[in-house]
């Protein structure tokens, strides 16, 4: 069970600007979506030990720069989340260290397969939460996992590039 809760928590994590930038979406026929927007969002924490990160305190993170998410017509179920000019500020609230991950300006791309498994391939600089070892992490590179339809981890993040764990570098 606690896979499951932690691989939907991490999937939430990995299209976090999906939930935190408004959504645009693009039809057939019609023009391209806006350009990103700005984002300051209000600082969100999240409780020590949370199914989806393995860290042992609590986490604050906010948001800030531009953003937008984009749904592509005609290719089933695909959202694209953008982000140019996009930094997160993490801190541990046991001992108030503080990080801010500047350019954080990756790819999210998410897609549904024939089989109903949901595929989620970043590239470039994202800030992901993995289903698997080390929680929540700094992917810069190609990276990809996938679940099935009932949230069950099919492949856990791997690929090509560097992870770093938010967690180390908050201790």
């Amino acid at each position: 069970m606690t896979n499951v809760r932690s691989l939907k928590l991490s999937a939430a994590m990995g299209v976090a600007l999906a939930l935190q930038i408004p959504h645009f979406a693009a039809a057939q026929n019609t023009p391209p979506p806006p350009p990103p927007v700005p984002v300051d969002e209000v600082p969100i924490t999240i409780p020590a030990n949370s199914a989806f990160y393995a860290c042992k305190f609590d986490l604050q993170v906010q948001y800030s720069g531009k953003g937008a998410t984009v749904t592509l017509p005609g290719r089933g179920f695909v959202t694209i989340a953008i982000s140019p000019g996009l930094t997160v500020k993490l801190t541990n609230l046991s001992n108030t260290k503080m990080t801010t991950i500047l350019n954080i300006t990756g790819t999210i791309k998410t897609s549904t397969d024939k089989y109903g498994n949901t595929i989620l391939m970043m590239n470039g600089r994202n800030l992901v939460g993995d289903p698997g070892q080390p929680g929540l992490v700094l992917t810069v590179g190609n990276f990809n996992f996938v679940y099935d339809k009932y949230g069950v981890p099919v492949t856990l993040l791997n690929g090509t590039g560097q992870m770093i764990s938010i967690c180390s570098l908050l201790e």
